[in-house]
């Protein structure tokens, strides 16, 4: 029996990779760089802010020279104004989360993306309460595939991980439920397709939010 659910956010609930996009192309053009196709950011998204930076700033061909940190802050200082930039929920996420909560399974959310940005974009796309815990990147706690934020968040829930699923797009997300002991479930419509959840061992493989609820 299924008491929880943890999703992960991008990809998987909302469709943001425009908002990451705005942000890492307004840094690269800070750098006299040239800008990406929102679609790459599919890729460079996933690691964390940082890892985004880094990917972003190798893919524009930067200098060897260019500081990490620098194009990190310019990427945060835009993200915070560009987080909710072009994003909505996928097809069917609302009335999936919807029905979670009227069958009394409780959810959470946890991201890479820096916490308060989390807890933003969570506020402007769904309705208060409809999750238990938000977790997002927050300074001292390990960036997934680390399972400690997901502990946290089993403590949080007073569930075990027996009784908890975790759903997510990505590779990254896949290990995360692994290396916590939860069974993981993969969706098709996000920013990497089977093929990588196939590669990352995913438990359940779905192509539709109310897909979900027959795993319950």
């Amino acid at each position: 029996m299924v008491h929880a659910v943890i999703f992960d956010l991008d990809g998987t609930l909302l469709n943001t990779v425009n908002s990451m996009a705005e942000a890492g192309n307004i840094m690269l053009a800070h750098l006299g760089l040239p800008p990406q196709p929102a679609a790459s950011y599919r890729y460079f998204a996933g690691n964390g802010s940082r890892v985004l930076v880094q990917r972003a700033l190798a893919a524009a061909n930067a200098s060897p020279t260019q500081s990490i940190e620098q194009a990190h802050q310019l990427y945060i200082a835009s993200f915070a104004r560009t987080c909710t930039h072009q994003v909505a929920p996928y097809p069917g996420v609302l009335p999936l989360l919807n029905q979670l909560q009227r069958l009394g399974i409780q959810t959470a959310v946890l991201s890479n993306k820096p916490h308060q940005q989390t807890l933003d974009v969570v506020a402007r796309f769904f309705p208060q309460g409809l999750f238990q815990t938000i977790r997002g990147q927050v300074e001292g706690v390990p960036l997934k595939p680390n399972p400690q934020a997901v502990y946290t968040i089993l403590e949080s829930l007073a569930a075990h991980p027996s009784h908890c699923l975790y759903v997510g797009d990505t590779g990254v997300d896949m290990q995360t439920g692994q290396n916590a002991g939860l069974a993981t479930v993969g969706v098709e419509w996000g920013f990497r397709g089977r093929k990588e959840l196939e590669q990352f061992h995913a438990s359940h493989i779905i192509k539709e939010p109310r897909e979900l609820l027959k795993l319950l």
